[in-house]
C-alpha cells in the first residue's frame, strides 16, 4: 500500500513486523554450562586423561604357549599380540602391569617394557646453528637466539 506523501512523490506505507508470528525452536548446546556456573570452583575438579598404560614385550620362544598360560595362571587374562617376534601383552591397568612385569622377572623370561612417550627423552634438532666448539659459547648462542 502507498500513502500519498504529497502531491509529487508516493510515500511507502509502513510495514508491520510479520515476523513475531512466527516462532523457532532451538537446541541450547551449551545449557549444561550455565548450571555449572551455580556450582563454587573448588568443587570444580579437572580431570586429566590417564597416559595408557604400556604394553609387556616379551621375546618369542619355542614355549611360549606355556609361557603365556603361566602368566594368564599368575596374573588374569591380557591381551596379546603376536608381531616381528614378539609378543605383546597388553595388561589393561598399571597394577596388573607391575604384577606381570614382577612375575616375569621372577621366573626369568626375556622380556622388556618401553617408557610412555611422557617419560622418553625429548629430541631437539638444530638448524642454520654455526659450529661452536665449547659449550660456553654454544649456550651463549642460544640465550641469544631466544631472547630475539
Amino acid at each position: 500500500m502507498l500513502e500519498d506523501c504529497g502531491p509529487s512523490r508516493p510515500c511507502a506505507s509502513p510495514t508491520h513486523n510479520r515476523h513475531w508470528l512466527l516462532t523457532t525452536e532451538t537446541r541450547n548446546k551449551f545449557s549444561p554450562l550455565g548450571k555449572l556456573s551455580d556450582i563454587p570452583e573448588e568443587e570444580i575438579t579437572l580431570h586429566k586423561p590417564k597416559a595408557p598404560v604400556p604394553p609387556i614385550m616379551l621375546r618369542y620362544s619355542d614355549n611360549y604357549p606355556e609361557i603365556l598360560a603361566n602368566i594368564k595362571k599368575a596374573c588374569g587374562p591380557t591381551d596379546n599380540k603376536f608381531s616381528n617376534d614378539i609378543i605383546k601383552i597388553f595388561p589393561g591397568t598399571s597394577d596388573k602391569h607391575t604384577q606381570i612385569s614382577n612375575f616375569c622377572r621372577t621366573q626369568g623370561y626375556d622380556f622388556y617394557i618401553l617408557k610412555p612417550k611422557q617419560l622418553r627423552p625429548l629430541k631437539v634438532v638444530k638448524k642454520d646453528f654455526p659450529q661452536i666448539k665449547t659449550q660456553q659459547k654454544s649456550r651463549k648462542r642460544l640465550k641469544n637466539l631466544a631472547s630475539r
